[in-house]
């Protein structure tokens, strides 16, 4: 795959370090605190991108989805957006929640029936009333096709 310049924003990585660690000198994808917080939680990360290729706000793709699943956001750590991703076999309904670690609902995201398929939202770090949360572990819940997965992420501001 041939990726063009200013195509693509990495996270975490700068594609410098695949045999060094993260933090072993300048990293050109993350500033030097967030390179260390990586480094501490594990020293082997993947190199993450997100390609730029339009504004998308919620992406379905029938028949693709074999199993129901919530996967890990990413980039996480982030700031200041994710992007979280669900697969649905079948047109249900679906309730997508952010939530701090007192059980607060802290953004509804997704509460309307979806078709089969892939499906993607982006949470931008604000709460129900539009403010800016503080940094922190967050879970993100689904509930859809009579199931619940919950999922952790991290808002480093």
């Amino acid at each position: 795959m041939d990726i063009l310049v200013n195509s693509h924003t990495s996270f975490g990585n700068d594609g410098n370090h695949l045999n060094l660690a993260i933090n072993d000198g300048a990293n050109g994808a993350v500033a030097d605190s967030v390179a260390n917080a990586l480094h501490a939680a594990a020293d082997h990360l993947p190199v993450f991108a997100d390609f730029v290729v339009g504004i998308v706000n919620s992406v379905a793709t029938p028949g693709l989805a074999s199993t129901f699943r919530l996967r890990q956001n990413y980039p996480n750590p982030f700031n200041p957006a994710t992007s979280i991703r669900y697969e649905l076999t079948k047109s249900s309904s679906v309730v997508l929640q952010v939530f701090d670690l007192l059980g607060r609902e802290v953004r509804l995201l997704v509460n309307e029936a979806k078709p089969a398929g892939l499906h993607g939202v982006k949470w931008d770090g604000l709460n129900d009333a539009g403010l800016s949360v503080s940094s922190g572990l967050y879970l993100y819940r689904i509930v859809s096709q009579n199931q619940v997965v919950i999922r952790k992420m991290v808002l480093m501001r």
